[in-house]
């Protein structure tokens, strides 16, 4: 049952919302904001900004997660969850614009961001996106200390965990797996009916979704291979900008465009990079040398363990759980034996490991999972 307090928060976001979409005035905007932090007070907004968006797709509700730029290699390797702490919001005008009513405005605002910062759910269905996609295509992904090459991956991550908690992404009659918040905060009506009028408006066309992995693959093939892809990266990149209605997105696409740019020019980032820059870079590479050094010991014990595990595997949690597990020993196991100084008996040794467990994720991606008799895949699209 929802509480009083919590309840009367609510009543003063959706008087704030009615507030600004008579004025859009930065007075209204700023309350808000700082609404938001009252109802999400585990979590900080940094910042809330308007965007009059009159020729470009809707976009509702962008909500951009922080990701600590120094904990990515942590966060994709390893098993913890991870609760996004800081977020930016943009507001699109076409959302005020509507004919939602402020209920229906209310719940899209709170859905968004209640879903982006409620729990670590977004960051493991990325993982579970990104884990998936690298056992389809046979690949791993890449260890770097490359503060250029890490923002390039947190981006891709960040927007499959937007399009995973956003309203505006999910399925024609579906809020989703996020339901439960929702009908927490008695709002889950008010969200279905939003998106139902989004639609008979025309700007939501279901047709035109794109799925969660689209821009995350896109980034898993720059990121392992970016001499190769950097070029014609860039210029989707410049067409990705034109065509964003996002200020927040577009900002962060210039900033990747530029990175790229600068990626194979060690004397541009020594100019260009400052003592606080210097700091994170060392602060990354000091992460990621002792990550290595402790990492690939007992992984062959591990190799048996995970085997164990997926013999007696029941649900398709245990599947991705493990497929994560093996994709990060994979990971180490390259860099090892692209990286490391071996002798031909260990480099035979760890190349017969990489290999067990190629086959070992391979075996479990095509596995039944008991608990909904289907096949483990990577949900390029969206199903009828």
């Amino acid at each position: 049952m929802l509480n009083e307090s919590l309840r009367d928060k609510l009543y003063e976001l959706r008087a704030e919302l009615w507030d600004f979409r008579m004025k859009r005035d930065m007075a209204s905007l700023m309350l808000i904001q700082n609404r938001l932090n009252d109802i999400f007070n585990e979590s900080k907004c940094k910042q809330l900004i308007y965007t009059e968006n009159t020729d470009k797709m809707f976009f509702g509700v962008y909500v951009d997660p922080v990701i600590p730029i120094e904990e990515i290699t942590d966060l994709l390797m390893g098993d913890d969850n991870y609760i996004v702490k800081e977020y930016y919001v943009e507001l699109d005008s076409k959302l005020f614009d509507s004919k939602l009513t402020m209920d229906e405005i209310t719940a899209c605002v709170i859905q968004n961001v209640g879903c982006m910062v409620a729990d670590s759910k977004p960051m493991k269905k990325a993982k579970d996106q990104l884990d998936l996609y690298l056992s389809s295509e046979g690949t791993t992904l890449k260890l770097t200390e490359s503060v250029h090459y890490l923002n390039l991956l947190a981006f891709g991550i960040k927007d499959a965990m937007r399009k995973m908690t956003s309203m505006f992404y999910m399925h024609p009659g579906d809020i989703g797996i996020y339901d439960s918040l929702m009908s927490d905060l008695d709002m889950l009506t008010s969200a279905q009916t939003a998106i139902m009028k989004l639609r008979s408006e025309g700007k939501i066309n279901t047709d035109m979704i794109e799925a969660p992995i689209v821009v995350l693959s896109f980034i898993v093939r720059l990121y392992n291979d970016i001499l190769k892809f950097r070029v014609d990266a860039m210029d989707t990149i410049d067409e990705a900008i034109k065509l964003s209605p996002s200020k927040y997105e577009k900002k962060e696409l210039k900033g990747i465009k530029e990175r790229l740019a600068r990626i194979d020019d060690s004397s541009i980032l020594e100019d260009t990079t400052g003592k606080s820059m210097k700091g994170l870079r060392a602060s990354i590479e000091n992460k990621f040398h002792k990550y290595k050094r402790g990492a690939i010991q007992g992984y062959e014990d591990d190799f048996y363990e995970i085997q164990f595990q997926y013999n007696n595997m029941e649900t398709q949690e245990d599947a991705l759980l493990l497929i994560h597990q093996i994709n990060s020993r994979m990971s180490v196991i390259q860099d090892y034996l692209e990286n490391e100084k071996l002798n031909q008996m260990d480099r035979k040794r760890f190349q017969k490991l990489y290999d067990d467990y190629n086959e070992l994720r391979m075996k479990i991606s095509k596995s039944r999972i008991y608990q909904n008799k289907t096949r483990l895949y990577v949900n390029y699209g969206y199903d009828d």
